[in-house]
């Protein structure tokens, strides 16, 4: 597959899904090992496939958005909310409608990885105190901005860092100003991350903590 800068057209259906996920990998070989574990599993561990694939669909989505929508990130943190949600579900077996904050918050306090929470604890800032807003409040800020271009059709309001060259930016954002040095690479990184980790959990590396 061509990277994401390419002017070549691939199609959703033939994402490499070993190349697509391999920079969140130590290396190539621990990325092609667990890839080819992946596509391998028994049937009694098929759902880990499935979050590996529509984990890493979903992203790629939310990745063509900056495409044809530079620097509107919200749009893009809805794909990648939508990702985190599918995730969690599927890891989770829930097979009803709704509960989508619900399933979000399992992903990123659930499914992800201490480090990844502690990032994303102290990536939104209040402003002039400069007091981490916690992990709970960053997920549902995140969600809240999903939200606000699901239901709203307000995919303009929200702005992030376009790069770390751009880093720390206040975003006013209901009534309070917020510092965060917290970019969309940032939280794509994340989604995928989370994704292997249900993975490996849903195959038996792991334990499932109980939501």
């Amino acid at each position: 597959m061509t990277d994401r800068g390419s002017a070549t057209r691939v199609h959703i259906a033939e994402i490499d899904f070993e190349e697509f996920y391999r920079p969140t990998f130590p290396d190539e070989a621990s990325s092609r090992r667990f890839t080819g574990r992946i596509e391998n599993v028994p049937e009694a561990q098929r759902t880990a496939k499935i979050v590996f694939h529509q984990a890493a669909r979903l992203v790629w989505l939310g990745d063509r958005i900056n495409e044809i929508a530079k620097g509107r990130p919200a749009l893009q943190i809805l794909f990648y909310m939508i990702a985190a949600e599918t995730v969690a579900k599927l890891t989770y077996g829930f097979e009803g409608r709704g509960k989508s904050s619900h399933y979000v918050h399992a992903f990123f306090e659930k499914l992800s990885d201490k480090v990844d929470q502690d990032s994303l604890a102290h990536a939104f800032c209040k402003s002039p105190t400069r007091r981490p807003i916690g992990l709970t409040q960053a997920v549902d800020l995140l969600y809240d901005v999903r939200c606000d271009v699901a239901h709203r059709g307000m995919y303009y309001v929200f702005q992030l860092p376009l790069d770390e060259s751009d880093l720390p930016l206040l975003v006013p954002l209901g009534g309070v100003t917020i510092e965060t040095n917290f970019t969309l690479n940032f939280l794509r990184n994340i989604i995928l991350r989370g994704a292997i980790r249900a993975s490996s959990m849903i195959m038996g590396d792991e334990l499932l903590p109980p939501i």
